[in-house]
């Protein structure tokens, strides 16, 4: 993930998965304080008892701790559902 503005405000991506019953679970955001011009990865793992059916990825714009707005990736299916 990368910050390509310099406007005040950080950004932060998580994990949206959908289990078999259909719900879904907001994984933590990982945030990314350093401003402007940086980037971070992070490398996460996933588990669910009931099963991972679905998985996106949603990313934020952040005014302190407060979000302020955020889009999501396309779901990916799990290919071993």
């Amino acid at each position: 993930m990368a910050d390509t503005r310099a406007d005040g405000h950080h950004v932060a991506i998580r994990l949206v998965t959908r289990k078999s019953d259909g719900s879904d679970h907001y994984w933590t955001w990982h945030h990314l304080y350093a401003g402007e011009g940086t980037s971070q990865t992070w490398d996460t793992t996933a588990s669910d008892s009931a099963g991972i059916h679905t998985v996106w990825r949603q990313v934020g714009l952040f005014e302190g701790d407060s979000l302020i707005t955020s889009c999501v990736t396309a779901g990916e299916s799990n290919p071993l559902w």
